[in-house]
């Protein structure tokens, strides 16, 4: 259940909702550090569950053994084997990194270096954080402290006028399973609504299985999945890049 309340934080009255366990309000530029602490730690966090997904891939599978089984009938050392098969392990992880690491640093450069500017200055955008309330009182005080969420929505105008994009949506790891991505969500599916736009669109990977879950649950669909294209070693990753849409339904009024 969320629940749309005021507050009366640093002489500025803004509109914030909760949700059990958080409060998710407006970004203010105090929280640029945690949010960006948040991003990076999602992002590079989902390096490990893609290697393993990588690694269980049949061809990815058949190659480490066609590659294990050519050393083998080369040198007939187990050493040699053990060291090659390591190696296309480091490999394949190095592939399955490097698409997310590489998005970090792009992203932080990016929009994430200005939020206020990319996200506040213009119509039909904002940014949000999620603070943990324990015992109703929020964790986060007065800003800048240590946040639970961020996700951010933004128009496109010059793309679809009629779109709103879902951006940055990630919990920390100490939060999640709690409820609050479906709650960061909404808020952005509500803010869409509210602004009158007509479909809310967003994309993720292949690897995050639970949000894809958890935005299909939720009314999107899936519109379509291209590859990671970095060259050589990112085919090994094996990572898609999904598309989701979500049409909305107006305000009354």
């Amino acid at each position: 259940m969320m629940e749309h309340i005021t507050g009366d934080e640093d002489r500025v009255r803004e509109e914030m909702v909760r949700i059990p366990g958080f409060v998710i309000r407006r970004y203010r530029p105090e929280d640029r550090d945690e949010a960006r602490r948040i991003l990076a730690g999602g992002l590079t966090g989902l390096a490990w569950p893609a290697f393993r997904s990588a690694i269980m891939v049949p061809s990815n599978f058949g190659l480490l053994l066609a590659a294990c089984g050519a050393v083998h009938a080369l040198t007939a050392s187990p050493v040699c084997t053990a060291t090659a098969f390591l190696a296309l392990l480091a490999l394949v992880y190095l592939a399955c990194r490097g698409p997310f690491t590489g998005y970090v640093r792009e992203t932080l450069k990016g929009d994430m270096a200005d939020i206020a500017r990319h996200y506040l200055s213009a119509p039909g955008c904002c940014f949000w954080v999620a603070e943990e309330e324990e015992g109703g009182a929020v964790t986060g005080g007065r800003g800048g402290g240590r946040l639970a969420g961020i996700v951010a929505a933004k128009a496109e105008p010059a793309d679809r006028p009629t779109a709103c994009h879902l951006y940055r949506l990630s919990v920390d790891p100490r939060c999640r399973g709690r409820g609050l991505a479906r709650g960061l969500t909404q808020v952005v599916l509500d803010f869409a609504r509210d602004g009158g736009f007509r479909l809310c669109a967003l994309a993720t990977t292949s690897v995050q299985q639970p949000a894809l879950r958890l935005y299909q649950r939720m009314g999107f669909q899936l519109v379509g999945t291209e590859p990671v294209s970095l060259g050589f070693l990112s085919r090994l990753s094996q990572i898609d890049i999904c598309y989701l849409e979500k049409r909305i339904e107006l305000a009354p009024g």
